[in-house]
């Protein structure tokens, strides 16, 4: 739990910012009562108000308490009113209360943001930034809008623009319904279907939308707008303000845009959560009530009801096959409920929230079975077994993350408990009766040829809080060392260590490791070539591993590292044929939401004979250093950053990859000297998000423009949004330039060599061109 982040927004609860994060509403819950204290704010670690004086978290009453912006609080009654009542709010607490509060923002197009933001904003405040007009708008107020304050233009034309639809569609079926019928069935389209209908249909682009269609449109697309102050001209029609709303949420400027882009993130973050409660069912056959769950039971299941949502059954692990649910909180998919048999009416635990069950085939007889299982913050995500035959069968998440196995000795009296609080299954348990072990407390198993090198470091001592897990990189799932293409490992900043490493392989396959998301640094590897990793060495602090070392057989080293501090290696390195990992991981709720970092990294090796390396050639890189305006870049930046180079002469293919925001984010060199390719920045192999040009034979690059994104107030946010390189032949463009951006350009010498650096974290972007 964080007391100290908002629940709806993600962003800090401000202390004398001046601004609307300042203004609070605290929230004081227990069971179906809630207490609303209004005119709050925060002084310190207590929230103050003029009903009395509130610490965070679970009071000595066994209330519990937490505080939310007042825009946020405001924004939540709105969401609740559309999908049910305000007596959902006591589930809303409730739901706060049970789910880690990263789960909440992990998906959000902001999230890192907000973590970015919420860093400055927390340590450093300064209100000259957060009410500038041009601040990012996750600091716009979005509940100071005015309807004044947007451009609702009448001259908007209501009429769909059609141009030569007639002769791209000469037949359209449409035009035998009668227009009463086309008309009903558009009202009850998604919007976005309706856009493509109107691409593909004559009749239907060309029928009279009512005044309802577009109301309904409103109010189902847009419907924070009530939260929109003042009177708008009666004059102005729906289809107008409909229109002109969603130009302004796509490409309005200015701190009344932000209002209301703001708005709408922070309702949308509402409206989901809310909708989930909504969907939210008992797992019990629809004849037996829930008071008497025990009458559904089958034989030798055995259900307990406890208070304060200690609900558990027991189940034998021989006799029946299991039909899961789940439910999804922005990128985590929970497993919520079990039901044993297929049909309706059979015996229900836990709860559903409308989507189909997933099935558990048991295939288990007495003997050794390996259970594969993923456990996540708050719940599980996935879970399975192995028989001895080799037969398989899981459910839930089966990519991108860490997965841990185990042997168990399965018998005829063995039970398989499952522990449910008011939203998912929380704790597996498994063994005879009385001698149950949490599933969470085994060991992970590693492939039986594996030998297990010691932890570094070597004094490390294991904590509740703290988390073991395994990533067999070597071979699993069509994931093998030949297809292996590039490593990545990811950090959040100086004061932090490694939290989490990322294998690529051929065909866009991945397994992550730990918490993969923060400035990522990117390394590749010929695995198809036969470069293998044969020694490690990492180097730890007190905030965990810092450094990463893994040296091939093609005599380089791959580095990983999350701080510019020089920290010492320890010698010599644990060789073997490397091929997987294992650790203990940290949370640190209190630094960094949602993050785990690396405390301590062993590595798993096997008596494999190592290929030899036929790959490309590897590139030498010069021993240049930055220069002096690069070096104080890279020191003035808030988070941690990093520093790639690649040569610009060679080259043959020239891939940008890009996000969701037209952000720039890596660059990718192929060379026509068989050269092994090089990335700059943040690049994934195998990526779909990217744009490729390929070079003529003696085709140089002259020169290189950058197109910049600049925040003028934060000199520590700047984004590449395009690159323009020239040759001597042509120009070539990627991504974007708009009105607010900065240009440099750097010209380039065709008699030296060329090398392009890329200083970048999850919110700069700087390049330099070392030789001009």
């Amino acid at each position: 739990m964080l007391p100290y982040r908002c629940y709806i927004c993600g962003l800090p609860l401000g202390q004398f910012t001046r601004s609307w994060l300042d203004r609070l509403t605290c929230v004081r819950w227990h069971g179906s009562q809630v207490q609303i204290i209004p005119d709050s704010y925060r002084q310190g670690v207590e929230f103050r108000s003029p009903l009395g004086i509130y610490l965070a978290g679970v009071q000595e009453d066994g209330w519990f308490l937490f505080a939310i912006h007042t825009a946020c609080y405001n924004i939540l009654r709105l969401a609740l009113q559309a999908t049910s009542s305000d007596e959902m709010l006591a589930s809303v607490c409730d739901f706060f209360y049970s789910m880690p509060f990263e789960k909440l923002f992990e998906a959000s197009d902001a999230s890192l943001q907000v973590e970015f933001d919420g860093w400055d904003i927390f340590y450093h405040p300064d209100p000259r930034i957060i009410n500038n007009g041009q601040k990012e708008y996750l600091f716009a107020n979005p509940n100071a809008l005015e309807w004044r304050d947007l451009n609702i233009d009448q001259s908007v034309k209501g009429d769909i623009q059609i141009v030569n639809i007639f002769v791209r569609q000469k037949s359209d079926d449409l035009r035998k319904l009668p227009p009463e019928l086309l008309d009903s069935i558009i009202q009850h389209l998604p919007t976005k279907d309706v856009r493509n209908l109107f691409i593909v249909s004559p009749a239907a682009a060309l029928l009279r939308l009512t005044p309802t269609f577009w109301s309904h449109r409103l109010m189902q697309d847009l419907p924070f707008i009530e939260l929109i102050k003042g009177d708008l001209d009666n004059g102005i029609s729906t289809e107008t303000r409909y229109k002109c709303l969603s130009n302004i949420l796509r490409h309005g400027i200015g701190q009344a845009a932000d209002s209301l882009r703001n708005l709408q993130r922070i309702y949308r973050q509402a409206h989901q959560v809310c909708h989930t409660l909504q969907l939210r069912e008992l797992m019990i056959p629809p004849e037996v009530s829930f008071e008497n769950t025990d009458h559904g039971n089958p034989p030798g299941v055995n259900y307990v009801s406890g208070p304060h949502g200690s609900e558990y059954v027991d189940i034998p692990l021989l006799e029946n096959s299991l039909y899961f649910s789940s439910f999804a909180i922005n990128k985590t998919r929970y497993l919520s409920g079990v039901r044993i048999g297929s049909h309706k009416a059979c015996s229900g635990y836990g709860f559903h929230y409308q989507e189909t069950l997933h099935v558990l085939p048991n295939y288990l007889s007495a003997g050794k079975v390996r259970m594969s299982f993923c456990h996540t913050n708050g719940g599980y995500v996935k879970l399975g077994f192995t028989t001895s035959n080799n037969e398989e069968a899981f459910i839930g998440s089966t990519s991108g993350i860490s997965i841990s196995q185990s042997e168990i000795a399965v018998k005829k009296s063995s039970i398989m408990r499952l522990e449910f609080d008011h939203y998912k299954i929380v704790s597996i348990k498994v063994g005879q009766p009385g001698r149950l072990k949490p599933l969470i407390l085994w060991q992970p198993l590693p492939p039986a040829i594996c030998k297990i090198s010691p932890l570094t470091p070597s004094q490390f001592t294991f904590a509740n809080d703290d988390f073991r897990e395994m990533c067999y990189f070597g071979g699993s799932n069509g994931c093998h060392l030949d297809k292996l293409i590039q490593i990545d490992s990811f950090s959040i900043g100086s004061g932090f260590g490694i939290s989490g490493l990322e294998f690529v392989y051929i065909g866009g396959k991945r397994i992550q490791w730990g918490s993969c998301f923060g400035t990522r640094q990117c390394r590749l590897i010929d695995g198809p070539g036969g470069e293998r990793i044969v020694a490690m060495r990492a180097a730890s602090s007190d905030v965990g591993i810092v450094q990463i070392r893994l040296r091939t057989n093609a005599h380089r080293e791959l580095v990983f590292k999350s701080t510019r501090r020089a920290v010492p290696l320890p010698s010599p390195f644990e060789e073997g044929f490397i091929t997987g990992f294992h650790g203990y991981f940290q949370e640190k709720p209190d630094l960094f939401t949602g993050a785990r970092f690396l405390k301590a990294i062993g590595c798993l090796s096997e008596p494999l004979e190592t290929p030899l390396f036929v790959g490309k050639q590897l590139y030498q890189q010069p021993n240049l250093e930055l220069s002096r305006q690069a070096r104080s870049t890279t020191e003035r930046l808030s988070w941690e950053s990093h520093v790639s180079f690649a040569p610009l002469d060679n080259i043959q293919t020239i891939t940008v990859m890009h996000n969701e925001h037209q952000r720039l984010t890596g660059l990718k060199f192929t060379y026509s000297d068989n050269r092994l390719d090089m990335i700059l920045a943040n690049f994934i192999c195998e990526s779909k998000d990217t744009q490729e040009e390929s070079l003529a034979a003696h085709e140089q690059i002259m020169q290189v423009t950058c197109h910049y994104k600049m925040e003028k107030l934060l000199p520590g946010k700047k984004f590449l949004k395009g690159l323009k390189f020239t040759t001597n032949q042509r120009v070539i463009d990627f991504g974007s330039k708009s009105s607010a951006v900065e240009d440099v350009t750097f010209q380039l010498d065709a008699q030296l060599p060329k090398g392009l650096y890329w200083i970048y974290n999850v919110a700069f972007d700087q390049l330099f061109c070392n030789f001009q």
